[in-house]
């Protein structure tokens, strides 16, 4: 029996409201608890982050 492994896929998206360093670890912790994440990266400086 073959199994498949799911390919990656990237989200790479815009958020509002991440003014400071430490709210962007808060929602990089979060995210990172959720199945199938990776790796996610938060920039507060331009409000983006890209999971994996």
């Amino acid at each position: 029996m073959m199994t498949q492994t799911p390919s990656l896929k990237t989200l790479q998206t815009k958020i509002g409201g991440i003014n400071w360093d430490n709210c962007a670890k808060t929602v990089e912790a979060g995210v990172q608890k959720l199945l199938g994440i990776t790796d996610i990266n938060v920039v507060f400086t331009t409000e983006t982050f890209g999971i994996n």
